[in-house]
């Protein structure tokens, strides 16, 4: 049954068939890979034992009426189902069997990312199970020179061109020694440079982080922005802050986290 699989997909690599409960879905290898790490990506691997039907295809063991929706979501990146609650209910244990969070998190209304990848290379971070990227960094304990400028060690390249709307997400935490008094302020920029080497900032944030002299030992600050911005195929993004600090002397342990959405 594995060289039947085989078979049927080397017709046509980007056309899958599979067999959820006894109905028959046709889709793309993109859209079951577009979580890397969910069932139905591994599904495809040729080294990872699957179950087959008659005809060769994938067959999976899970409700067939209930998998539309899933595979709509992988194709959309957006849920549209029954608001019922037995419908939500076997979506849920369905998110959970496919191994696909971002499922979770939009059965819960909050915002999904499924295809950032599709459109944009990122380097280093961490991916969300939402989908968006995050990448975490720490100054170190040290006191901070007035306007000190320090780019941020995440860079990504726009595979396809197109308008995009980018959102960014920009948590600080401050821990400082207590009983020192110290307010701190954070302009973050998200430049691009397009194909020609011609820069541009695209996005400019603001944030504070205040410390008192009652023994306040952690401040923390967030920050939010987007713009809908047209970005060139082989531009880069990259991230970099300008600090100034009104009074830091015993040092301060700075870490910064990001999250960028597209």
């Amino acid at each position: 049954m594995k060289r039947a699989r085989q078979e049927q997909q080397g017709d046509d690599s980007r056309v899958v068939h599979i067999n959820v409960g006894g109905t028959v879905y046709s889709t793309t290898r993109e859209t079951l890979e577009l979580v890397p790490d969910s069932m139905l990506a591994m599904i495809l691997k040729s080294d990872v034992p699957v179950t087959m039907d008659e005809q060769g295809r994938p067959f999976i063991d899970r409700d067939g009426e209930s998998f539309r929706h899933v595979l709509n979501f992988l194709r959309t990146g957006s849920l549209t189902c029954p608001s019922d609650s037995a419908t939500r209910s076997r979506l849920r244990s369905d998110a959970d069997y496919y191994g696909l969070p971002s499922l979770l998190h939009a059965l819960d209304g909050r915002p999904v990312c499924l295809t950032a990848e599709k459109f944009v290379e990122f380097n280093g971070g961490d991916k969300h199970s939402n989908g968006c990227w995050k990448w975490q960094f720490g100054s170190g304990d040290r006191s901070i020179a007035d306007n000190d400028t320090t780019e941020i060690p995440c860079k990504m390249r726009v595979k396809q061109s197109g308008v995009y709307l980018v959102m960014v997400s920009h948590f600080i935490r401050a821990t400082h020694r207590p009983k020192q008094l110290y307010t701190s302020e954070m302009c973050l920029r998200l430049w691009c440079v397009n194909p020609t080497g011609r820069y541009r900032s695209i996005m400019r944030m603001w944030a504070w982080h205040h410390g008192d002299e009652e023994g306040e030992e952690e401040a923390t600050a967030t920050a939010t922005g987007a713009e809908i911005v047209y970005l060139e195929e082989g531009s880069s993004l990259s991230f970099n802050y300008g600090e100034t600090t009104t009074r830091d002397k015993d040092g301060v342990y700075h870490r910064y986290r990001m999250s960028p959405w597209f």
